[in-house]
């Protein structure tokens, strides 16, 4: 087997993706504790950091969706991504009021709303984007029903 595919099986393994979006909290965490002087991206229009701030809540909200199961029922998925983008958003709030302890740093209102609006996006990019590809990554009820009685089937014949 290529080496690429045993990195991305390993990468896909439930506790990687679990272990993903946790790591990359830390590393929100990280930048947002460096003091305001010192500037990870250059502001070269003007208030371009919440660019930054909606780009890597985006990278977060993705990371929180594909944490859970791979497959869902429609009804499951909404309360996975209603559950995901409320996350995000919590901990967006949780790290504007660190960097209130920061030194030349600031708890900012639009700071978040920016964090939360990208948690949103990469949330409901996710199985947008699988629905695109071809996968069905959010099923509707009728589609879950199918895959259980085919489970059943499977497990009947080789039982």
């Amino acid at each position: 087997m290529a080496p690429g595919r045993d990195i991305t099986r390993f990468l896909d393994r439930p506790s990687m993706r679990a272990l993903a979006p946790i790591v990359w909290g830390g590393l929100i965490f990280l930048a947002s504790s460096i003091p305001g002087k010192t500037r990870l991206f250059p502001t070269l229009i003007p208030h371009s950091d919440k660019i930054v701030h909606a780009g890597l809540y985006a990278v977060l909200g993705w990371l929180l969706f594909r944490a859970g199961k791979k497959r869902w029922t429609a009804g499951d998925a909404r309360i996975w991504m209603a559950a995901c983008c409320l996350l995000g958003s919590l901990y967006g709030a949780s790290d504007e009021w660190h960097q209130l302890f920061v030194p030349d740093r600031a708890c900012s209102l639009a700071d978040w709303i920016f964090d939360s609006a990208g948690t949103v996006a990469g949330v409901v990019w996710r199985p947008l984007r699988a629905r695109r590809g071809g996968r069905e990554a959010v099923l509707d009820d009728a589609g879950a029903e199918r895959d259980n009685a085919r489970r059943t089937r499977d497990l009947e014949k080789s039982g």
